[in-house]
């Protein structure tokens, strides 16, 4: 028979082990208290919040009147299609970046404040846009051809209780 303390520190050194186990993303994602996610470009100090159901998306960054420059909002769409946004009760200069299925950004575009004109991405293949500061990309040097961390960003979907299936994040 083992004494109950050896049992005990048994049990958690093996507890342990099986989470240093786990694979990095799942131990260094942790959001932040608002449910922004960071790390989803690389070297780029951006916590982003997810637009991922119909509502988070029709609201986006209405009636905000400033952003953090190290944040901005991922709308999440359910397949690649040309998409288009405009800035109905947005108070804030956006730059808009369009992201492929493959998490690539093809395309950035400026918004302008209360501007109702439809600012329409030009591909037809594109699953993601990250609306941030305006100038941000230049300030931070992300051009056309940055990619997404789509790992990260399907595992900010499960802790937010998303399924990442439905944006064909299944990797």
């Amino acid at each position: 028979m083992i004494p109950k303390i050896i049992h005990t520190s048994l049990l958690l050194f093996l507890l342990s082990l099986l989470s240093a186990c786990q694979p990095a993303d799942s131990i260094s994602l942790s959001l932040d208290p608002d449910g922004r996610v960071s790390g989803i470009i690389s070297g780029q100090d951006l916590a982003v919040e997810l637009a991922f159901t119909d509502a988070i998306r029709q609201r986006g960054l209405m009636f905000r009147d400033t952003m953090q420059e190290t944040h901005g909002m991922l709308f999440l769409f359910e397949r690649a299609d040309r998409l288009s946004f405009w800035m109905r009760n947005t108070r804030i200069p956006l730059d808009i970046g369009f992201f492929d299925s493959d998490g690539i950004l093809r395309e950035i575009l400026p918004l302008y404040p209360f501007d109702e004109t439809p600012v329409q991405s030009r591909s037809n293949r594109i699953q993601f846009a990250l609306e941030v500061n305006h100038g941000w990309f230049a300030r931070h040097g992300v051009q056309p051809g940055a990619q997404l961390n789509l790992d990260r960003i399907a595992s900010a979907l499960i802790a937010l209780g998303a399924d990442p299936e439905q944006f064909a994040l299944n990797r």
